[in-house]
Order: C-alpha cells, then sequence, then structure tokens
C-alpha cells in the first residue's frame, strides 16, 4: 500500500500515484513541504496500479539504486545557441537537444517546468517556451499532467524530461500500460535528493512578501 511509502518518507511527490488511479480516488495534501497523496479509501478498488508504478516502491522493499544499462559515451558540451547559454546553468545541452528534436519534428512534444513561479507546486507541463523552462529548481516537481497526456496520447512521439525517480515511475508506466518505448526520448536529469517547499512557503509567508511572491 501507499502508506508504508508515506511512513517511511520516501514519497517525492511525483503525482504518478494519481495519473495512474483507474478510479481517480488519490488527490493530494500538502505536508512538510511535500505534496502527499491522500486516499478515497471509499472509492480505493485495491487494484495496486498506484503501487505497481511509484518509483519508490522498490526502496520501500529494500532495493538499492537502479540503472539500466552502461553507459556508452560521456561527453562534455554546450550549446552554441547564445541566448540558451546565456540563460543556462550547465551549458544549455538539454534545451539545445528538446529545440532541435522539435524543430526537426522528431518528436511533437515535450514535457519541462515551464517558470519560476511557485504558487503551487512545480510541475512538468507541455513546454511552450524553452528559455523558460531553463536552469535548475531543486524542489518537488508534479509530473501527473505529464504521465496523463501520455496515457491518453499513445501513438505521440514525446520528450521527456526528469530526475531519476520520474524516469524510473515512467519507465514502470510503459511496462504496465504496453506503451511503445521508441515513442519517448526520455532526458534524466542529474539529482541529489529530493527537497521540499519549505523554503518557497518561508519567503512567501515573510513580511517583505506581502504582496505576493513574483518569482523564486
Amino acid at each position: 500500500m501507499l502508506s508504508n511509502i508515506l511512513n517511511n518518507n520516501l514519497c517525492i511527490s511525483c503525482g504518478l500515484c494519481a495519473a495512474v488511479c483507474p478510479v481517480k480516488c488519490i488527490d493530494f495534501q500538502r505536508v512538510g513541504g511535500m505534496n502527499l497523496p491522500l486516499i478515497d479509501s471509499h472509492n480505493c478498488n485495491s487494484c495496486g496500479t498506484c503501487l505497481r508504478i511509484c518509483p519508490s516502491n522498490i526502496a520501500c522493499n529494500g532495493g538499492g539504486g537502479i540503472s539500466y544499462g552502461k553507459a556508452l559515451h560521456v561527453f562534455i558540451a554546450r550549446t552554441k545557441n547564445k541566448i540558451f547559454l546565456a540563460n543556462s546553468i550547465s551549458g544549455g545541452v538539454v534545451t539545445e537537444l528538446i529545440n532541435d528534436l522539435l524543430n526537426d519534428k522528431i518528436y511533437s512534444q515535450a514535457f519541462t517546468v515551464q517558470d519560476n513561479n511557485y504558487n503551487d507546486f512545480p510541475s512538468s507541463e507541455l513546454t511552450l517556451d524553452l528559455k523558460a523552462s531553463q536552469k535548475s529548481r531543486y524542489l518537488p516537481v508534479s509530473y501527473k499532467h505529464c504521465a496523463e497526456y501520455i496515457l491518453n496520447h499513445r501513438d505521440e512521439k514525446i520528450i521527456l524530461t526528469g530526475v531519476p525517480c520520474f524516469v524510473q515511475g515512467i519507465m514502470n508506466i510503459i511496462s504496465e500500460f504496453g506503451l511503445k518505448r521508441e515513442n519517448y526520448f526520455i532526458i534524466g536529469l542529474f539529482c541529489y535528493r529530493t527537497m521540499s517547499m519549505n523554503v518557497i512557503d518561508y519567503f512567501r509567508n515573510h513580511k517583505a512578501a506581502q504582496n505576493g511572491m513574483r518569482e523564486f
């Protein structure tokens, strides 16, 4: 049950459990700077789909880190796009990859975090402005809309970006629902640990932000 994930403080607020729930009985509540699942036990049919998808489930059952294959090559690179480079933290390579793949129509859509205005939890959404999606967030990100989209658009070729836990969760979804792995270009981002929204709440509630916090 997802309660094991919560009791062991393993939830990363990715939102994938709600995206795959067949009866839509999972909502979220903000606890300790995290967006934690709240299950409507009256409507839950105990199908276990959420648990099979949950990227923290393996860790909860004593599993270690997960690796897919071996690195074939390692490169140090940076974009030649001066605008992307000036707005980047680590060379703008991810932004350049997404930009080229979309422009060449190899993939039709991309999911990234689009802005730095965190009135709610950051969420991975369809990319409208690549420049707005640049720079690291260091906060929990919801991938609920991303997962719902790929489940409802099975034939689209989509670029997905996210931290390793999300990659594990999306691989679980691909396997569970029989999606075509070749439809997804998955870009895994480096991650040190799951942060919380507590620092955002601190600044939002600070007396200097009485008129609202525009950007973080």
